[in-house]
C-alpha cells in the first residue's frame, strides 16, 4: 500500500505523460489482483455430480498460487439441479439458459476461465462465440464439432445400440454402470463403487431432454472464431468418440493440444490429476 501511494503521488506530480508506465504498471498490477475462477461443464446426460473427485482435486491445486481461486459447474438444464426443466433442442439454448444462470454469481472483478467435456465443450465453444467477454480461457476435452468430423467418428458405430438401450433403461443403478463401462477404463471393484455412488443421486432420465440434447450435439457446427486462447485434451483410448475429432478443432482454431495415452471418453475419471496438471501448467506460460 505504501509503494502505492508513492506510485499515486507521483502521478499526480508528474502529470499523464511522464506516468505513462506508471499507469501501464497499475493496470496489470490490479488485473493480477483479480479473482480467477473456473466454470465446469459435463458431458450428454450427465450433472455435475459426475465430474466426481475431479472439481475437488482442480480447486486444490489452483489455491496453492491463489487462495482465492474458486471451481464452479453449472447443470444443463433438464439433468441434475435443473431436471424440473426442460432442456433446449439447440446448443444456443443451453448456452443461454446456463448463462443467465451464471451471470447471478459472476461479478465484474472476477477472471473466469472455461473447462468443459464432450457435449459441455460444444456448449462452450458457443458460449466463448457468443460471448467472448466471459472468459479468458478455454480447455476443451473431447469435444467435436459436426462440419469438420463425420458422425461415425463423433460417435463409434459400435456405441450406437448401447446409447440406446440406455436412454430405454429404467433401471439407474444398471444405466450408471454401463454408462461407465462405455466411457471409463474403470474396472472390477473400482467400476462397481463409482456406479453404486453415481446410481446413490442420479435421477431419472426424461427421454425428451436426452433426445433434445443429442439433436443439439448432431446439428452443432464451429463457430467462426474463438478469441481466446484454447487448449485441448484428447484422450488416446477414447472409445466413444474418435481421438482426430478434438484434433480437427485444435487445427481449426489453432489451439495447443495435449494427449493422454490411453484414458477413455470420460477423462476426468480416468485420470483428473493429469488433466489438472495439463492446465495448470498450461496457464502458467
Amino acid at each position: 500500500m505504501e509503494e502505492q501511494r508513492r506510485c499515486t503521488h507521483h502521478l499526480l506530480r508528474d502529470g499523464p505523460k511522464r506516468c505513462a508506465k506508471k499507469r501501464v504498471f497499475w493496470a496489470l498490477f490490479s488485473y493480477h489482483l483479480q479473482i480467477m475462477k473456473w466454470l465446469i461443464l459435463r458431458g450428454l446426460v450427465r450433472e455435475q455430480r459426475h465430474w466426481g473427485e475431479f472439481k475437488t482435486i482442480f480447486e486444490a491445486e489452483l489455491k496453492k498460487t491463489d487462495p482465492e481461486a474458486v471451481v464452479y459447474a453449472l447443470d444443463f438444464p433438464g439433468f441434475g439441479t435443473e431436471v424440473e426443466r426442460f432442456s433446449p433442442a439447440s446448443i444456443e439454448g443451453i448456452v443461454d439458459d446456463l448463462r443467465a444462470r451464471w451471470k447471478k454469481i459472476a461479478r465484474p472483478d472476477e477472471s473466469w476461465n472455461l473447462l468443459a467435456i464432450s457435449l459441455g465443450g460444444m456448449t462452450a465453444m458457443q458460449w466463448c462465440a457468443s460471448h467472448p467477454e466471459d472468459f479468458q480461457k478455454l480447455v476443451l476435452i473431447n469435444s467435436s464439432l459436426s462440419d469438420l468430423s463425420p458422425i461415425y467418428k463423433r460417435m463409434k458405430p459400435q456405441n450406437y445400440s448401447k446409447v440406446l438401450s440406455l436412454m430405454a433403461s429404467s433401471n439407474i443403478a444398471d444405466r450408471e454402470e454401463r454408462v461407465l463401462r462405455m466411457t471409463s477404463n474403470l474396472t472390477g471393484i473400482q467400476l462397481e463403487e463409482r456406479a453404486r455412488q453415481y446410481a446413490s443421486f442420479a435421477l431419472p432420465i426424461r427421454k425428451r431432454d436426452a433426445i433434445s440434447q443429442i439433436f443439439a450435439a448432431i446439428r452443432f457446427k464451429a463457430p467462426k472464431k474463438l478469441p481466446l486462447p484454447i487448449l485441448v485434451l484428447v484422450s488416446r483410448g477414447d472409445q466413444l468418440v474418435d481421438p482426430s475429432c478434438s484434433e480437427e478443432i485444435a487445427k481449426h482454431y489453432g489451439a495447443e493440444i495435449a494427449y493422454h495415452p490411453n484414458a477413455n471418453h470420460d477423462l476426468s475419471t480416468d485420470d483428473p490429476e493429469w488433466i489438472v496438471r495439463q492446465v495448470v501448467d498450461w496457464i502458467k506460460r
